[in-house]
């Protein structure tokens, strides 16, 4: 019979074969032989995190990041518990996440014996997939059908987080200190997406048609999927309805960002602030929104999403009021229902969808010449049209919104403390920052500063798929490990920053900038006017307190910046110095991690509102 450190080198191996490389480890005595065989295979990046929940929010960061799962090993008992909050970030985020438990063998469970609870399904419906191993007692044959049906359902369905639970019987260190036995039995791991189906150009033209009833459309399942609309179906009696787009959280997407950048001189585009197109649509649309009334003549007759969640208030309640016709885009079956709209979801791919869109409304736009070079799909499905006086109704609704945003009469200075200084301070490095910028934000206010504060280039992160403070840090550690080439930036209030003070328990990587807002507690229950109406709730709700960052960078030895908010060009110097030297770096030679991992380097801004 095997060791069962031989069968564990076995598991590893078949992760590194799934190309599950990066890994972050908690401590344990029951995992200890599962990171003795990771450690022994030599190939993995692997980072040490104390605190699970912590460690496994890095390893969300490092996933969320690379739209590939990252690993996370913890051992048995209430270790395992305190990962439940990534689970379910990850859930919702639809991020992929691989979590690898130890246990204790089954007849040990519930038994009175330590560190033991039932671990088999621990994490419900928000995982996706999950297996229970029993190395001892399983062939390689059963462990690598096992782990790789798992990972494929992963892979295949809707990301989430994975669970693997291997129960280890004793003498667990057995074999421990052997070489690591590399198996030539290892099967490939080979798994096959399903294909999006082909965009009717046909289908989407008669929907948006269809869409002045507001009755449901059903596509005609009869045209053929490559037939071509003729001059007589783009006749120029066609009216359009007012179009707006809107663009939810989403993984970035450079084929999609090119068609957003042709689509937004035709409609409306919404672009949350962590939808990864920050560069195109509306600019500064959620501010020109606060505190205002919205006009009915802005309410749009389709509304077509695509992504997840979105952040903003006042989109959300004057769509759940003007309840247009709504049509969601996407590959995936779970779909929400945020606006109260009853969308109607088009499972096609989401670049395809609106190419489509744009081919159709630019043709009332456009010369024959443009037309006939669009070659999305092959051989153009559409030919020749003859230009129309629609393009002025449809760009009206564009115009419309644009007028009405750059009307906003509310300026940041407005805002009650401290509020006004903060909101200054997200507005100018969202200006400030460039390309080779990632941007984390953290929840509460943090994230609604990013949403007032219009277009940037850096790709911006915020964990908004449960919306909670745990994490945030720990989640922009973990992207900055996964990414040594960009600065990252990561701004949170100084209640989220205790909250997770151990993402800072690990080798910081030192291209993280941490910024904080030092104001005196949960400052968002000021911005909610709910709160404020009883006075003695804000000892339990906003939790005043006082904090001097200083100590606990000392104790993690980061190096400590403290600022006025108001010192604004000091403080973005600072911050941008870090972005400039990774800049210089990379146009020599591409960063190392080891070169980017140190402990000094990280560079924390305590931000004091006066």
């Amino acid at each position: 019979m095997d060791m069962l450190s031989t069968k564990l080198d076995f598991i590893v191996q078949l992760l590194w074969e799934a190309g599950i490389s990066n890994w972050v480890i908690s401590p344990g005595s029951r995992n200890a032989p599962l990171v003795a065989s990771f450690i022994k295979h030599g190939k993995f990046q692997l980072i040490s995190s104390p605190d699970e929940r912590s460690g496994a929010f890095m390893a969300l960061g490092m996933s969320q990041i690379n739209q590939y799962p990252a690993g996370f090993i913890c051992t048995s008992g209430s270790a395992l518990v305190n990962t439940f909050p990534a689970v379910v970030e990850a859930y919702y985020q639809r991020i992929p996440l691989l979590i690898l438990s130890a246990d204790r063998p089954e007849e040990l469970i519930d038994q009175w014996d330590g560190q033991t609870l039932r671990q088999p399904g621990i994490f419900g419906n928000y995982v996706r997939s999950n297996l229970h191993c029993s190395p001892r007692n399983e062939s390689t044959e059963q462990i690598a059908k096992g782990i790789y049906d798992c990972l494929k359902e992963a892979f295949v369905n809707i990301p989430s987080a994975t669970h693997l639970n291997i129960a280890l019987s004793e003498p667990i260190y057995e074999g421990i200190d052997a070489p690591f036995a590399f198996s030539d039995a290892i099967p490939p791991f080979v798994f096959k997406p399903s294909q999006p189906n082909k965009v009717d150009l046909i289908a989407v033209k008669q929907f948006i048609e269809s869409s002045f009833t507001k009755d449901e459309f059903v596509p005609d399942s009869t045209l053929p999927i490559d037939q071509k609309l003729t001059v007589e179906e783009s006749s120029e009696s066609i009216k359009y309805p007012r179009i707006a787009v809107l663009i939810g959280q989403n993984p970035p997407s450079p084929l999609l960002k090119s068609v957003l950048i042709e689509l937004q001189h035709y409609v409306p585009i919404f672009a949350d602030v962590c939808s990864s197109q920050t560069q195109v649509g509306l600019i500064s649309w959620d501010w020109g929104m606060l505190k205002r009334e919205i006009p009915n003549y802005l309410e749009p007759e389709l509304l077509i999403s695509v992504g997840t969640a979105t952040i903003s208030k006042p989109l959300k309640q004057f769509l759940k009021k003007s309840k247009p016709k709504h049509i969601h885009i996407g590959l995936y079956d779970e779909v929400g229902d945020p606006f109260e709209t009853q969308p109607q979801h088009w499972k096609v791919n989401e670049s395809d969808f609106l190419q489509a869109v744009l081919e159709i409304i630019s043709t009332f736009d456009t010369s024959a010449d443009e037309t006939e070079n669009s070659n999305w799909v092959e051989d153009s499905l559409i030919p020749t049209f003859q230009k129309s006086n629609n393009s002025n109704s449809i760009k009206k609704y564009l115009t419309d919104w644009e007028v009405y945003i750059q009307s906003q009469s509310l300026v940041s200075h407005d805002l009650p403390h401290p509020f006004a200084s903060e909101l200054q301070f997200m507005q100018k490095l969202f200006q400030s920052v460039q390309e080779n910028c990632i941007i984390h934000l953290g929840n509460s206010m943090s994230v609604r500063y990013g949403s007032w504060s219009g277009q940037t280039k850096a790709q911006v992160y915020s964990n908004r798929g449960v919306s909670g403070i745990d994490g945030c840090l720990s989640t922009a550690v973990g992207a900055a490990i996964a990414s040594p080439e960009k600065h990252h930036v990561v701004v949170l209030g100084d209640v989220s920053t205790i909250y997770d003070s151990n993402a800072l328990w690990t080798d910081l990587p030192s291209n993280l900038t941490i910024v904080v807002f030092n104001n005196g507690g949960g400052r968002i229950f000021d911005w909610i006017e709910g709160p404020n109406k009883l006075q003695e709730l804000r000892t339990f709700i906003h939790t005043p307190r006082h904090f001097e960052m200083e100590y606990l960078c000392k104790l993690y030895s980061v190096k400590h910046f403290k600022y006025s908010i108001n010192q604004l060009d000091e403080i973005l110097n600072g911050i941008l110095e870090n972005s400039d030297k990774l800049q210089e770096k990379s146009d020599h030679s591409h960063p190392n991690l080891d070169e980017q991992s140190s402990p000094k380097t990280v560079r924390f801004f305590e931000l004091i509102s006066e």
